[in-house]
């Protein structure tokens, strides 16, 4: 009988040390510049912002509720502004749009000619979504978004996964030149292999490296 109870007790402390080593934390995303690699361009992300106050606010009864200002109960989803440079100093904005993240963005890649942006994952799940890749015009609007599975040139279940997230991405860089974004993904035991988006056709080329 204590034979068993010592085998039980093994496996359960097995589990749980299998289940803190695929676990994650996400300090709240702050307000990020992403610039375009010329620098003539630069994107300033905002996520989504939520008042310290909002959830009193919810919780509260009716009539406390006429207590709160709006400032106390306006949630302002992620969005983004971009700008062109000019100088060292000078710059102009271009446009000011929402994106769709729930949150923010992970990653963002500005073109030099600020006509296309793209964005890459979702913040404090990454893999998961939509919108895990997403690019937008040069008047801030979605143009196309996909998910992981549309264009993941490995299974999903090859990735390294966390509590949060399905960690695939071990790079990713616009090649201006070429029009197109270059994508590096990477399994759980160390596979890469590429993957290109068109900026153009606004399509994925398999360009494998196999």
């Amino acid at each position: 009988m204590q034979t068993n109870i010592k085998v039980l007790a093994t496996f359960f402390i097995l589990f749980l040390v299998g289940i803190s080593s695929y676990a994650d934390s996400w300090a709240y995303p702050k307000v990020t510049r992403y610039y375009s690699e010329d620098s003539s361009h630069m994107l300033k992300v905002v996520p989504k912002y939520i008042p310290e106050k909002y959830n009193n606010w919810v919780t509260a009864k009716p009539k406390r509720k006429r207590k709160f200002t709006a400032q106390d109960t306006t949630i302002i989803p992620c969005h983004a502004i971009l700008y062109k440079i000019n100088g060292s100093k000078d710059t102009v904005e271009i446009w000011n749009k929402k994106l769709i993240n729930r949150i923010a963005p992970v990653t963002v890649l500005v073109s030099n000619d600020g006509k296309r942006i793209v964005t890459l994952d979702n913040w404090h799940s990454m893999g998961h979504g939509l919108d895990v890749f997403a690019v937008y015009s040069e008047h801030g609007e979605l143009i196309n978004r996909f998910q992981l599975d549309d264009f993941s040139v490995f299974p999903l279940n090859d990735y390294e996964f966390s509590v949060s997230s399905i960690w695939w991405r071990c790079g990713a860089e616009i090649l201006n030149e070429q029009q197109n974004v270059k994508i590096c993904m990477k399994t759980s035991d160390d596979r890469e292999d590429t993957i290109l988006f068109n900026l153009k056709t606004y399509k994925f080329e398999k360009t494998h490296n196999k």
